[in-house]
C-alpha cells in the first residue's frame, strides 16, 4: 500500500511539473482627462496631456495606448470644458 501512495506522488509530481506555465495575462486600464480651454481644440489638447500624465504616472507607455474618445463642450464666450479617455493595454 505504501509503495502505491509513494508512487501516485511521484506520478502526480510528474504531472504538475510537465504541465505548462500558465500564459500571462494582459492587463488594462483606462485613464481620464478632464480639463477647461478657450476653444473646443485647446480643451481637449489640455485635457489630453492631462490624461497622458495619468498613463505615465500609472506605469504604462504612450505605444500600449490610444486616446479611445474625446468630447468637448461649450460652456460660454468661446470657453470649452473636455474630457479625453485613454485605453491603455499591458501585454
Amino acid at each position: 500500500m505504501r509503495k502505491w501512495i509513494a508512487g501516485a506522488g511521484l506520478l502526480a509530481a510528474g504531472l504538475i511539473a510537465g504541465a505548462p506555465a500558465a500564459s500571462a495575462v494582459a492587463t488594462s486600464q483606462t485613464f481620464y482627462g478632464s480639463s477647461a480651454g478657450f476653444g473646443s481644440e485647446q480643451a481637449i489638447r489640455y485635457a489630453t496631456d492631462s490624461a497622458w500624465r495619468k498613463v505615465a504616472s500609472g506605469g504604462y507607455t504612450r505605444d500600449q495606448c490610444y486616446v479611445s474618445s474625446s468630447q468637448a463642450r461649450p460652456t460660454g464666450n468661446g470657453w470649452y470644458q473636455a474630457d479625453v479617455a485613454v485605453f491603455c493595454v499591458k501585454p
